[in-house]
């Protein structure tokens, strides 16, 4: 009786609709445990129970029926609803809204086997930067939303980078906006590169604004400021003539006990070259300091060398002055015997340097102002010796000359790389000797010289008038496997001064697919006018104008300065020459002039015409 009410109970639980399996398990657990005590209770008070259980579990809880309609009901009931009457106001989405409502209408889903992994995006980001097409890193992005991917960190880390190298200010900080607002992880490479985007920036305003706005945002996050922030910002005060604020920085690092490498150094002699006419002595102060730390130098720092000996000057630098305050080992020394070399320790200049100018190491092109500091070495007046004044004279001879510099870097265990024979190229005295030394070195040590390396190459054979060996630069050119570029013919064009010359460099040019431009034109018709070569003038006029090359106001005022010329020294002929020849002269500069006015008014239609 008791097992029979007992299933018939539990079937009824299991039956009752709306019942959870908790409910139902803890409902059996108690009749359950009711069925345990059958044998010692009467069946009565079982069923007694289970009627109390089955009221305790099926307790009706009031429905609450939400009233939904908002409106009278419609007066005719045959009519579904009456929203279609009903006047809504039509508000404009904002750009998110009907950006993301273009995305759900052209909703779709690429497979993930067809998609670039975010290494592949990172990598087609890469190989545009490269290139320096920034507009295609950029539209990378615009492929990874398409595909519905997010864009990592690392993504936007290399469009800084490639933004940074062009110094590219606004779109470095429009690109740290968005990470900003898209809580990307900001690392130490994040603003580095704002940083350098300040450093490669040719406004100054806005890069000096930005490097304090930078500064002060790593500050106020408790961000640790990293060896490569105060690089790159040491070279960015560099860059912007703050030598003051460069220097403080180095002083900064110091005193939070930073490490100071060679990089540090060298970003100290990129700002000292800012400083034209105190930039030298800034960097040998540098340098001096790099030996007195033992910091061994580096290619970098030797290049760094070389544009400061080149673009600055050392001021009002002497003998027996300090390089280093409170440092003795850098004061320079007067020595009767030892070669001239501001980079040794100590430094020395020496009775030497009078020896080495007179031996023809100085450019003949080189100011009077040298004569001063000569006269001074040779009355033995050693401490007024004003150090500019040689170097003006010659770049390398206070720094151990052509052969010293060398060995030097030899000793450190620095090898040359192009940029650096090019600048050695540009500092070294006007010499053959040692412009094929230089070549020699290049060759030993498997320098894969640059056409900017020959194309200096030549041009300084050619302001020296030395165009025979200016025009051998082509064989080497050809024996490297360099290809001449325009500005080769260029130079090459300062050494054509007969027609012969002039037509052998078109002839080359063509064979290398470069054409005739202003600038060539113009030194061939310089080289003709000083020789007086007028059908030397009047071909390549008539190149020119076959050619479609307009001539320049420059161009212009060459012809017209040869033409008064020739006139003037027709009157000084006049007593000198026959009646006949004179008269032959005068006809030939007549003719000339009509070609001339001809061949420019020429000129003059057809630049109306294009424009």
């Amino acid at each position: 009786m008791i097992d029979s009410n007992f299933k018939l109970n539990y079937n009824l639980f299991s039956a009752s609709p709306g019942l959870t399996k908790g409910t139902i398990k803890t409902s059996t657990m108690l009749l359950a445990r009711l069925s345990m005590l059958s044998t010692r209770l009467h069946a009565p008070i079982i069923h007694q129970n289970v009627k109390i259980i089955n009221q305790f579990l099926y307790v009706k809880k009031p429905v609450q029926i939400s009233n939904y309609t908002t409106g009278l009901e419609p007066k005719n009931p045959d009519v579904f609803g009456d929203l279609a009457g009903n006047k809504f106001e039509q508000i404009e989405l904002d750009d998110d809204e009907q950006e993301l409502e273009k995305f759900e209408t052209n909703e779709h889903c690429v497979p993930k086997r067809l998609k670039p992994r975010p290494s592949q995006y990172a990598k087609m980001i890469e190989q545009h930067r490269n290139k320096g097409d920034m507009s295609s890193a950029m539209k990378v992005l615009d492929l990874v939303k398409e595909n519905r991917d997010k864009p990592t960190y690392h993504m936007y880390n290399l469009l800084l980078k490639g933004w940074a190298d062009q110094g590219d200010i606004r779109m470095c900080l429009k690109l740290l906006s968005i990470m900003k607002k898209k809580q990307l992880k900001k690392s130490g490479a994040t603003y580095t590169s704002v940083l350098n985007a300040c450093s490669n920036s040719n406004n100054r305003e806005k890069a000096l604004e930005t490097l304090a706005n930078i500064r002060l945002e790593l500050i106020q996050n408790v961000a640790k400021l990293e060896e490569a922030h105060y690089n790159v910002m040491i070279k960015a005060y560099g860059k912007h003539n703050c030598l003051e604020e460069a220097f403080l920085l180095v002083d900064e690092m110091v005193d939070k006990k930073m490490k100071i490498s060679e990089i540090t150094f060298n970003s100290m002699m990129y700002a000292a070259i800012s400083d034209g006419a105190n930039g030298l002595r800034y960097v040998l102060r540098v340098w001096h300091l790099m030996q007195r730390w033992r910091i061994k130098p580096s290619i970098s720092t030797y290049n760094l060398l070389l544009r400061a000996i080149r673009d600055t000057k050392l001021g009002d630098l002497k003998v027996n002055d300090l390089l280093l305050e409170h440092n003795e080992r850098s004061r320079i020394l007067w020595s009767d015997c030892l070669t001239p070399d501001l980079l040794a320790n100590p430094p020395v200049v020496s009775s030497l340097v009078d020896g080495l100018i007179k031996k023809n190491y100085i450019m003949e092109s080189a100011p009077a102002v040298g004569d001063t500091a000569l006269s001074v070495i040779e009355n033995g007046s050693n401490t007024n010796i004003e150090l500019e004044a040689i170097h003006e004279k010659n770049k390398l001879i206070l720094f151990g000359g052509f052969s010293g510099f060398i060995e030097r870097m030899n000793k450190d265990n620095v090898t040359p790389d192009a940029k650096t024979l090019t600048l050695m190229l540009n500092c070294a005295p006007e010499s053959l000797a040692i412009e094929n030394n230089l070549i020699e070195i290049a060759r030993f040590n498997k320098i894969n010289l640059d056409i900017d390396f020959f194309n200096m190459l030549i041009k300084k054979r050619s302001f020296r008038r030395d165009y025979k060996n200016a025009k051998e630069v082509l064989n080497d050119i050809q024996r490297i496997g360099v290809h001449p570029d325009v500005i080769t013919w260029g130079v090459l064009a300062l050494g054509c001064q007969s027609h012969e010359d002039a037509l052998a460099l078109l002839e080359g040019m063509d064979a290398t697919g470069h054409t005739l431009n202003t600038v060539i034109a113009g030194a061939l018709i310089g080289n003709a006018c000083s020789t007086n070569q007028y059908k030397y003038i009047l071909d390549i006029m008539r190149i020119m104008k076959e050619e479609k090359v307009a001539p320049s106001k420059h161009l212009y005022k060459i012809i017209d300065k040869f033409i008064n010329r020739v006139e003037n020294s027709l009157v000084e002929k006049k007593k000198k020459i026959s009646r006949e020849k004179l008269q032959r002269f005068k006809e030939n500069i007549e003719l000339f002039k009509k070609d001339y006015e001809k061949w420019k008014k020429n000129f003059d239609n057809y630049t109306e015409k294009t424009h």
